[in-house]
């Protein structure tokens, strides 16, 4: 009970405070998720925040959302240039692909660590496979066009976070962005990240995978431990939509 209490306590201060940090994207105009405005759901209530499932990237020969449409992507920066961006396993997150120069293009994923070398504008696109293309969607001249993906993974293997490769299946050597997967932080399935999910975590809290106490779906990292790395994981997406 102690531990419940504490733990709660220090995921809240976290909110409050903004002193935990955990792997996320930065903000940039062109990158960061689309703002979102209050909701409520299950009856609870969430202040407007960014929107954690939303995001648009404009498509130029030189890189996803770069300021030069030619060369190399600019600014440097995965922040801004070919960005970062993180997804929630079963949750869908929604990309609005801007066309923005010359070329057609084609939005594509990939499963973690497929090199740019092996894409081919042939591949076949499932999101069961296991090596290879998972989903795509192509972006004509002049066009925008709105691309949704439901990630299933990381598994519960507890061999880490879950990732995809994003390109453009044309133009892969340029257009090659990262994506992180973590597992769905509102585990109570309210809609908003709120003290339930908080305190699935704190019961769970300090175990390891194969003690009694310990659950899965809290171990937001898949690193087979729910401990701090989780709990400011969590804190930070406190009473946030999703």
């Amino acid at each position: 009970m102690k531990i419940t209490i504490l733990l709660i306590a220090i995921l809240l201060a976290g909110t409050a405070t903004g002193n935990f940090t955990v792997e996320r994207v930065k903000k940039a105009p062109a990158s960061t998720p689309n703002a979102a405005p209050a909701v409520t759901k299950h009856g609870i209530t969430s202040p407007a925040f960014v929107n954690l499932t939303a995001y648009t990237a404009t498509a130029f020969l030189a890189g996803w959302n770069s300021s030069t449409m030619l060369g190399n992507c600019a600014p440097t920066g995965t922040a801004t240039c070919n960005p970062g961006f993180t997804m929630y396993r079963g949750v869908t997150t929604t990309f609005k692909i801007v066309w923005g120069d010359c070329c057609a293009h084609t939005f594509s994923l990939y499963t973690k660590g497929f090199p740019s070398t092996n894409v081919n504008t042939t591949d076949s696109c499932s999101s069961t496979n296991k090596i290879g293309c998972v989903g795509k969607i192509n972006v004509p001249l002049s066009r925008t066009v709105t691309f949704l993906f439901t990630p299933n993974i990381p598994q519960d293997d507890f061999t880490g976070l879950g990732g995809y490769e994003y390109y453009c299946m044309i133009h892969p050597d340029s257009m090659h962005g990262k994506i992180t997967v973590y597992k769905n932080p509102n585990v109570s399935g309210t809609g908003v990240v709120n003290i339930l999910d908080a305190s699935a975590l704190a019961i769970s809290f300090d175990s390891t995978h194969g003690s009694a106490r310990f659950n899965a779906a809290v171990d937001f990292n898949n690193d087979g431990n729910v401990d701090i790395l989780d709990a400011s994981f969590l804190a930070n997406l406190f009473d946030r939509p999703i």
